[in-house]
């Protein structure tokens, strides 16, 4: 049995406007790699979230602190894999609307 951590926002409508604020931060103790299933969905560029493999980083992973983001909405699910045992996520939320949009990170150690 491998102990994983689920990482969520609220949903629908968010509640409050934020900015980075940080929803999860894990250390997996002799972790070698993480796999984070995500399912999200954002509204534009005003909703978005970063994630990051270091608790020193000031850029997160995936291009340079890249926004997981649509312009054009919709719900998206993926799998990315963390070279690291470490994990932290921000979301910011400018709360307009009353648009569905939030994230879940289900968060898996690799031994």
């Amino acid at each position: 049995t491998v102990a994983c951590k689920t990482i969520e926002t609220a949903h629908n409508p968010y509640p409050d406007s934020q900015s980075n604020v940080v929803i999860g931060e894990y250390t997996f103790e002799n972790a070698k790699t993480l796999t984070v299933i995500l399912d999200y969905q954002t509204e534009g560029y005003s909703d978005c979230f970063y994630i990051y493999d270091s608790s020193s980083a000031t850029n997160g992973i995936n291009s340079n602190e890249r926004y997981y983001s649509s312009p054009s909405g919709g719900r998206f699910k993926e799998t990315i894999t963390i070279n690291s045992n470490y994990i932290k996520i921000k979301f910011t939320s400018n709360a307009s609307n009353n648009n569905y949009y939030g994230l879940k990170a289900i968060v898996i150690p690799n031994y």
